[in-house]
């Protein structure tokens, strides 16, 4: 198809370089060493993760000169934070494919849908309900409250099942991710059930949350609630 000639990009802003530069450099490639990314599992694929290509790819150079007021602890912080998006990014570069891509929707969707559950109540006190999921589908099918609410329960049961099976769905080299994301939602879940933020009662009609290290949380729950 021949390659895309670069135009002669319209830029009227200047750049500035934060300092701190080479101590970002070399922060983050040993802890990019230290998580494991330039083990030999990554030698053939992503290649770009070799460490010769890590140095050209240079990493630090985006974020000084993206974040050039930070300090030096707050460059290292946003620079691996970065990085590990990169390299996810790159990782599963094959890895997007339609079972892969449908278990992160359903993850997004299913942190979205149960936040506007169960902070509708919230949101109605504070008048600023009109994008909440519930209310859309009741203002825009008519529906009453109960029915909306129940609507939008039902795509988020479907969407808590979807990533539920995704582990057997998604390549092998993606389960672990899927399963973090299966443990982020249930983190979720419960930090909605426990704090303040929506009230005591807010998500109890909901369920409690079940899996490893819940029980140790629900002993505590008669003491006040946690608040972010």
């Amino acid at each position: 198809m021949g390659s895309l000639a670069q135009p002669q990009f319209h830029m009227p802003f200047p750049s500035r370089l934060s300092p701190h530069v080479d101590q970002a450099r070399t922060h983050v490639k040993e802890w990019a060493r230290q998580m494991g990314m330039f083990d030999e599992e990554y030698l053939e694929w992503p290649r770009r993760w070799r460490e010769e290509k890590f140095d050209q790819a240079d990493f630090p150079l985006f974020i000084v000169l993206t974040h050039p007021d930070a300090d030096a602890d707050e460059l290292e912080l946003v620079t691996a934070w970065h990085v590990a998006l990169w390299f996810v990014d790159d990782l599963f570069l094959l890895l997007r494919s339609r079972e892969f891509r449908t278990a992160v929707d359903a993850f997004v969707d299913a942190i979205s849908l149960h936040n506007d559950i169960v902070s509708y109540d919230r949101e109605v006190e504070e008048g600023t309900v009109s994008n909440n999921g519930v209310e859309v589908a009741r203002e825009a099918l008519g529906l009453n409250l109960r029915d909306a609410g129940a609507l939008v329960n039902a795509l988020l049961t479907a969407g808590v099942d979807t990533l539920a099976g995704a582990p057997a769905a998604v390549p092998p080299e993606a389960v672990r991710f899927v399963e973090s994301l299966q443990e982020a939602l249930a983190g979720s879940y419960l930090w909605h059930e426990l704090t303040g933020r929506f009230g005591r009662g807010a998500a109890g009609a909901l369920g409690k949350p079940r899996g490893l290290g819940t029980s140790a949380v629900y002993a505590f729950q008669g003491q006040a609630p946690v608040r972010p």
